[in-house]
């Protein structure tokens, strides 16, 4: 059911607008913070979360660069060694990317949108 706000005048009623809070918004915030804290300490992120990408390229949040590990439990013994792999070789092309490593694939963005 709506909730509903009268105004004065008994014959009209108003919807009151509907406020985004809960614990989605509460972790969005979280992670722009992440985000931020990353970017002033000039910081790759190394994530599980895919809410990152979401925050990256949807609401085009500049970023200092964000490697995405996408490694299903079978084949977690190789995400270390990937990972580690993959920052040893590419380290100075990681700045401002979306990286996404799976096993035996990594996928790199263009440069991630900037303000």
């Amino acid at each position: 059911m709506k909730e509903l706000r009268l105004c004065r005048r008994p014959c009209v009623a108003r919807r009151r607008p509907r406020r985004r809070v809960g614990p989605g918004c509460e972790a969005r915030r979280a992670r722009r913070g992440i985000i931020g804290l990353a970017l002033r300490e000039s910081r790759i992120l190394l994530t599980e979360d895919k809410d990152f990408g979401q925050l990256v390229f949807a609401s085009a949040i500049e970023s200092p660069g964000v490697v995405f590990i996408r490694f299903p439990a079978s084949a977690r013994q190789a995400m270390t060694r990937t990972v580690v792999t993959l920052v040893e070789a590419s380290a100075e092309k990681l700045s401002r990317r979306f990286v996404v490593v799976q096993p035996g694939r990594i996928r790199m963005s263009e440069r991630t949108p900037e303000k």
